[in-house]
């Protein structure tokens, strides 16, 4: 026997995506908010759409607090984060400077605290921004003279707008910052259960009801009063004939009956539970489920991953593992999909329950118990012996009864012996059905029983461990932050660039071919993968870097540069569905269109749950916001209308 790893093959031509793997939406109330909210709360959750990666909407609820009263040293450091977040200099209107220089104005209002001591250090550096190739020493010294959490919220939000000699000096700290946050072990131990789907509620196969009917019951009582009455005239013939032989023939047919038929059902129960379980565990099954749906394929390859991930080392013990769990694997993964396959669940939240009942099969079988029932369900001898023994002694006391009966009246009493037989056989045969049903279920139930137990067991521990992994989604931006400042550094240092070089540089970011997604409730899209591009502006034209980033693995792969003269880029389209962009085609002189998906076309795939008063709009803004796109296309817009002319432009 040969085994071959089982494998999932995608294929995709560069411009499409394979699709979504996973995909869950985390409740959470970290971004819902409500009209009648505080001005308080309302400026928390702006803070927390700021941390979020989202500060167009930070920007929105903290100028509400502030109109609202909530005015503050604290506030209005914030506000100027979320103002100027993700955006560089350049990218400023005339209205967004004046605003920025009222608030300038206001802040002798302000008491002198950490607080104020931020805002004077960011309005320092926005006033600067005019000749960024000034001494920058005054500004880096009151920089590094902040308090840690300040100093540090400037760093992470302020990246973009930072540049020139000034930048050049903080960089050295800004990548270092970020390879540690990157290589952070809580990262590793914990990025993975963002995009884990919550489990499926256990479930296990209920047993059938006992199907023995009312009617059965009604028919065993008749049958067994005409068979007790039929034996009880015959013995009676041959008592009052003055024969003793009643007095002994009668208890011990009955005894024996009794004792033969209990015995009997007994046996009966436990070869046909051994029949039933060989056949299970040789892959025999009646009625197999079609595999055809989605839904069925993935929970048999779940099943054919984890049989083959959790298979013994050595050659020999894992064709004695395949061939000897074939048939258990069959039926695990049938009872899955006849479980779940109309309980309206991803075929991902029930992975775990896939994932535990293999381990279950292989933890019995290196105990050597994963054919226990053989031995539970194995009729002992005694139970033989005694089935033969007690039919032994019934049909001897009956037959003494019936035969001393036709001696004395050979014609009524050959009447009654008929009627013995065909109430007798009848009463058995009733008798056991229904007998049979009863510990069949008592059995099932028992088994169900166990089985749930473990199941409810496991779902606690696995759902636990999730919860208690699970990062925030401000944890998830600041790690997507240090993986971009990684890919950015690799980018300066291939082209030989220092931040004096760079006049203005964007993010791109969209969905991998094949990736995890999840989300929190309002929140935008997290991926498992990701598509970067990085466009960095210099004096002499575009650069251009693409890579594919891991993020669960902290992996920059797939390295391709691009550069291309100012006046080489034709034209930048943004192609919608709906009222909303997803692409942008960058079109370069002599070349063909290249279509830069950003975020999911199908509307399908943006749907939210109506409960959560979600909108699918709101959704694609959030994620195209996250992803850097308004600010990349401001870059490639300017670039492609005003070709070298733009970076002279203030």
């Amino acid at each position: 026997m040969s085994v071959r790893k089982p494998e999932t093959h995608n294929t995709a031509t560069d411009n499409s995506t394979v699709g979504i793997q996973a995909e869950q939406v985390h409740n959470s109330t970290v971004y819902m908010n409500s009209p009648d909210m505080p001005a308080d709360e309302k400026f928390r959750k702006g803070v927390n759409h700021l941390k979020g990666g989202l500060p167009s909407k930070a920007s929105e609820l903290i100028s509400e607090a502030i109109a609202e009263g909530y005015d503050n040293s604290e506030s209005r450091f914030y506000w100027f984060l979320a103002k100027l977040g993700k955006r560089s200099y350049r990218e400023l209107g005339r209205d967004e400077k004046e605003e920025l220089r009222h608030a300038q104005a206001l802040l002798v209002d302000y008491p002198e605290d950490e607080w104020k001591q931020g805002i004077d250090v960011i309005c320092s550096l926005l006033n600067r921004m005019e000749d960024p190739e000034s001494d920058p020493e005054a500004e880096l010294k009151a920089l590094r003279e902040l308090p840690d959490r300040q100093r540090v919220l400037i760093g992470e939000h302020l990246g973009m707008f930072l540049n020139g000699t000034l930048k050049d000096a903080l960089w050295a700290d800004m990548r270092d910052a970020a390879h540690r946050v990157a290589a952070e072990k809580e990262r590793k131990d914990r990025v993975w259960a963002f995009f884990e789907p919550d489990p499926a509620t256990p479930l296990a196969v209920y047993p059938e009801l006992v199907s023995s009917s009312f009617s059965e019951k009604i028919n065993l009582a008749f049958s067994t009063i005409a068979f007790a009455a039929a034996f009880g005239y015959l013995s009676w013939g041959v008592f009052s004939a003055g024969s003793l032989l009643p007095l002994f023939a009668f208890p011990l047919a009955m005894g024996g009956l009794y004792v033969g038929i209990r015995n009997a059902a007994e046996w009966e129960f436990r070869a046909g539970r051994l029949r039933r379980k060989e056949h299970e565990f040789a892959g025999v099954v009646s009625f197999p489920p079609s595999h055809d749906d989605n839904f069925s394929r993935r929970i048999v390859q779940f099943f054919d991953y984890y049989f083959y991930k959790y298979a013994p080392r050595d050659e020999a013990e894992r064709k004695s593992w395949f061939a000897d769990t074939r048939g258990v694997r069959r039926s695990l993964q049938n009872e899955l999909i006849e479980l779940y396959s109309n309980e309206s669940v991803r075929p991902e939240s029930v992975k775990w329950l896939a994932r535990y009942l293999v381990r279950d099969v292989r933890k019995k079988w290196q105990e050597g118990v994963l054919f226990q029932y053989r031995e539970r369900y194995w009729t002992p001898f005694k139970i033989k012996f005694q089935c033969c023994v007690g039919i032994f002694f019934a049909l001897a006391g009956m037959s003494f009864v019936v035969q001393s009966a036709f001696e004395a009246e050979p014609v009524l009493s050959g009447l009654t012996t008929v009627a013995l037989i065909i109430s007798g056989g009848i009463s058995v045969q009733l008798f056991l059905s229904i007998y049979l049903e009863k510990i069949r279920y008592d059995d099932d139930l028992e088994n169900y029983a166990q089985e749930i137990a473990n199941r409810e067991k496991e779902y606690r521990r696995w759902k636990g461990k999730v919860e208690h992994a699970k990062p925030t989604d401000e944890q998830m931006e600041r790690w997507l932050n240090a993986d971009k400042t990684i890919f950015l550094d690799h980018a300066l240092k291939e082209y030989k660039l220092a931040w004096r070089d760079i006049i203005a540089y964007t993010f791109l970011q969209s969905p991998s071919k094949t990736y995890r997604r999840a989300r929190v409730s309002y929140g935008p899209w997290r991926y498992s993968r990701y598509s970067m591009l990085l466009f960095l502006i210099t004096a002499d034209g575009v650069r251009e870097v693409g890579a594919e980033l891991d993020f669960e693995r902290s992996q920059l792969n797939g390295f391709e540069r691009t550069n291309y003269r100012f006046d080489a880029v034709a034209s930048v389209r943004v192609i919608t569905s709906g009222d909303t962009p997803h692409s942008l085609e960058l079109t370069l002189v002599n070349g063909e269109p290249r279509k830069i998906k950003v975020v999911d076309e199908d509307p399908a795939l943006l749907e939210t749950d109506s409960k959560d008063q979600e909108r699918p709009e709101d959704l694609t803004n959030l994620t195209l916001e996250s992803f850097g796109f308004d600010q990349a296309l401001h870059v490639l817009e300017g670039i492609a209308a005003e070709g070298k002319q733009w970076i002279h432009r203030n």
